[in-house]
């Protein structure tokens, strides 16, 4: 017997949004159940969606490799399979990643309530929302800080 459960949470990083929905299947009667985490975003996997790029896909994934730590540890134990589906629009695909780490990781403790997991994944700094963004441009000047040169004579 099976049971699906539902859990969506927004993260944000400059100008990407990403929307995630953590899909948990829980395994009742089977002792043992093969953990495979599936992340989809934008109906793409994550290697397609971030052409291949190995610091992009580590950065969506760091969530659920420090939550597989945690179970190895025998710290937290869960016989669940984690589905991941994500739309994200905005930005480049650096803030795409991050915005997508940070609702991954929000799912993840929407779906857990665990102390354990709380503070593991703010001691790795996975819920804290990275606000610096682009700097307005200014009245007078050519960029946000960038002005003429100044002729003294």
């Amino acid at each position: 017997m099976r049971k699906q459960l539902l859990y969506t949470s927004i993260g944000r990083r400059k100008k990407a949004v990403a929307r995630a929905e953590l899909t948990i299947q829980t395994s009742f009667l089977s002792v043992e159940f093969k953990v495979k985490n599936k992340i989809l975003v934008n109906n793409c996997s994550v290697e397609k969606y971030f052409h291949f790029n190995v610091t992009y896909i580590q950065e969506v994934s760091q969530p659920l490799r420090l939550l597989a730590q945690l179970q190895l540890k025998r710290i937290f134990y869960l016989k669940s399979q984690f589905n991941c589906m994500l739309t994200i629009h905005g930005g480049g695909l650096s803030g795409q990643a991050s915005a997508i780490k940070l609702a991954i990781a929000r799912s993840i403790l929407n779906a857990s309530k665990n102390n354990l997991i709380i503070s593991s994944f703010k001691r790795s700094g996975l819920l804290t929302r990275n606000d610096k963004c682009k700097e307005r441009k200014k009245y007078g000047l050519k960029k946000a800080r960038k002005a003429s040169q100044y002729s003294k004579r």
